[in-house]
């Protein structure tokens, strides 16, 4: 990709704030108190692990195969690129990382993309207040009672107006009833994030250091026990930032304080 930003550890102070016109708004999770499994519709990762070996084929394989999500949002509009959300400046980066792959999910598991709002998921969960939170909270939303089509709540629109059964009976067709929490941090954590990019499921991640949440698409390098991770995140800030709303985290800065990974999809075709 040209011109991607690539955030490190030398660097990140410089991307710490957002771009103008554009929000952040995470809560960092108490894991204390929410622990790893604590929602009933987000289980502990359990998948099998990758070896080094995998995660380094599956790596080249993705990228070979045009296979990545970040490959399969390229062509999931009709063939052409799914654009950027866009939180508008306000603090529900946390319900588009949560958003944003339910998205992916979609059309990773074959069915059609659907224009889905984050808005009305930070609406729901906050009262129509502009407020932060993490991504356990959207997390749980949508899995309750889904998210619905921008035909049905416009984008960025925060009115009480959209709040309808036509509106309601959409956003259930459109549920991630189920989802995978990783650990809280060390190697296991990695390895996780690792494994499920490179199944391809999309991972609401929260970063306390950037106090922003974003969805993980790929994974881009890897090292011996995760060494020189590298991955990439789709934003909510638009297509404007970064490479058409995608860059890449790098070192520490990979490593998020909270992720959960999509596990299972509603089918449908609207």
């Amino acid at each position: 990709m040209a011109n991607i930003i690539t955030i490190n550890d030398q660097n990140w102070q410089q991307h710490a704030a957002p771009p103008s016109g554009q929000g952040m708004g995470l809560v960092p999770r108490n894991f204390a108190k929410y622990p790893q499994g604590y929602l009933m519709c987000a289980k502990p990762f359990d998948l099998p692990l990758l070896t080094d070996e995998q995660i380094e084929a599956g790596i080249v394989a993705q990228e070979q195969n045009k296979s990545s999500l970040q490959h399969i949002r390229d062509i999931a509009a009709n063939g052409s690129r799914m654009p950027s959300y866009d939180q508008n400046g306000q603090g529900y980066c946390w319900a588009y990382s949560s958003t944003c792959a339910a998205s992916l999910a979609r059309i990773a598991a074959g069915l059609p993309y659907v224009r889905l709002s984050a808005h009305k998921v930070g609406c729901f969960v906050k009262g129509y207040r502009d407020q932060g939170g993490w991504n356990g909270e959207s997390v749980a939303h949508i899995a309750e009672q889904g998210v619905p089509s921008e035909l049905l709540w416009p984008a960025k629109s925060m009115s009480r107006s959209n709040d309808t059964p036509e509106m309601r009976a959409n956003a259930a067709l459109h549920k991630i009833t189920e989802w995978m929490d990783l650990a809280d941090g060390g190697a296991d954590l990695k390895r996780q994030l690792a494994t499920a990019l490179l199944c391809n499921m999309p991972v609401a991640a929260d970063y306390n250091w950037w106090s922003h949440s974003v969805c993980m698409v790929r994974l881009i390098a890897w090292g011996p026990n995760g060494s020189k991770m590298k991955t990439r995140l789709w934003n909510s800030w638009s297509d404007s930032w970064s490479d058409a709303g995608m860059g890449d985290l790098e070192g520490s800065r990979a490593i998020p304080n909270g992720a959960i990974a999509v596990r299972v999809v509603v089918p449908s075709v609207v």
